[in-house]
């Protein structure tokens, strides 16, 4: 057998093996644990103040949930949160990772319930990583989630 048959089947298998294992240089590939800490508005005090002053400041309560987040090496990822399945593709730019939701308790954005409720469900959002990628924060008007890596 020839030097270029040899060095092909070579990498046939290396490239059968990463479609098995999934490759991926990206540190972020891999299954992240996370922790939402929801926000609620602090009580608006005083005298003259409306109901929905205090809405532009918030406190954090004592409510979390935990989550799981599944990045593979292919650039899909699966997310779930408490009975909750969602599913997409993510990219990464710099600390910066973007995930484009597609599907959503196992319905895609055209058969999803709700009409515009759709829109903010499929909506895509951005985690920031920390410098030396142990850990993954996704900041929204409903709280905090932090992902450190599984073990």
């Amino acid at each position: 057998m020839n030097l270029n048959v040899k060095a092909f089947a070579l990498l046939l298998t290396l490239l059968s093996l990463c479609s098995i294992q999934g490759c991926s240089s990206s540190p972020y590939a891999g299954t992240w644990k996370g922790v939402v800490k929801a926000i609620a508005p602090k009580p608006t005090q005083g005298k003259g103040s409306s109901q929905n002053a205090g809405l532009s400041r918030f406190s954090e309560t004592k409510a979390s949930t935990e989550s799981t987040l599944t990045l593979n090496g292919d650039g899909s990822y699966t997310a779930k949160m408490q009975e909750v399945d969602s599913g997409g593709k993510w990219k990464q730019a710099g600390t910066t990772l973007t995930l484009s939701p597609d599907s959503y308790m196992g319905m895609d954005k055209e058969h999803f319930p709700g009409g515009s409720a759709a829109d903010g469900v499929f909506k895509a959002y951005e985690l920031t990583a920390s410098e030396d990628a142990k850990t993954l924060t996704h900041t929204d008007q409903n709280g905090v989630t932090t992902y450190t890596k599984a073990p």
